[in-house]
Order: structure tokens, then sequence, then C-alpha cells
């Protein structure tokens, strides 16, 4: 069993990043996939002056750090025409306006997408409209043969 010191150590940031590091590498090797990770914000937030911060924080708190999120790719929207899996994208038409044009825009690039654009909603369709996400899921699963 770890002494006290050591659980301390593991409780500070500059020791989770190396163990959150690890786990990460041991999960990508396992799934043989790229592991990722989404922050979602509200519509307030967006508005937030400094968004960076806003950013850095919530990973901070969870063990992430800036180092951790280099770009080493080119952006992701010339590219989403190679996702060949089957995509949906929901967006509800009172959403923060740019997330609903950029969500407009990246179906048509997203090969076989089915793009939903729910009329009223805001940020929150599986809290506001359960039914309609699930539907939403299970038929882009049936595409998938699931």
């Amino acid at each position: 069993m770890p002494n006290a010191a050591a659980c301390a150590d593991n409780s500070t940031r500059s020791s989770r990043r190396p163990r959150l590091s690890r786990d990460m590498k041991r999960l990508e090797q396992q799934t043989g996939r790229r592991l990722k990770v989404a922050v979602n914000l509200s519509p307030r937030q967006l508005r937030t002056a400094n968004l960076t911060t806003v950013i850095a924080d919530a990973l901070g708190s969870a063990g992430w750090h800036a180092e951790d999120l280099e770009l080493e790719d080119p952006p992701v929207f010339d590219r989403l025409g190679e996702i060949s899996v089957p995509t949906s994208l929901m967006v509800g038409d009172a959403d923060y306006p740019p997330l609903v044009e950029s969500n407009r825009q990246a179906g048509p690039r997203i090969p076989g997408c089915e793009f939903v654009l729910v009329p009223g909603m805001d940020h929150l369709p599986p809290l506001r409209e359960p039914a309609l996400v699930l539907d939403l899921i299970t038929r882009t699963l049936d595409r998938a043969g699931w």
C-alpha cells in the first residue's frame, strides 16, 4: 500500500500528467485508436473574452496541460471528407449561431452524414428531447451495422 507522501504526490498536477499520458498511451495501444479530448462549452462560455483560459482551466483541472494539446495535424475542417464511418450531426437552430453554421458546413463535407437541424432547440438536445437524440443515435448505429 502506498504511503501518504506517495498519495499526495499522485494528486499533484505534475504527477497526474505523466500518469494520465501513460494511461492514454496504454488505452491507445489496446484499442488501436488515437484518443481525443472534447470540451463542451456553453454559448455563454463561448462569448467569454478569454476563451483560451476557460478551456485551459477546464482541461487543467482534469490533468491536461497546454503541451498535451499541441496541434499536430492540419485544421480538421478540410479533412472531414476522410471520415469513413457513419456519422450524424445534430444541432439546434437556437444554439450559438457560429456553431450552427459550422455544423451546416461540416455535414455536407462528411460522406453520408445525416445532418439534423432541430427547430427551436438550444445547446442541450439530450436534455430537452432525449427521444430525438436516441433515435438519431439508433439510426447512426444501424448504418454502422451495430
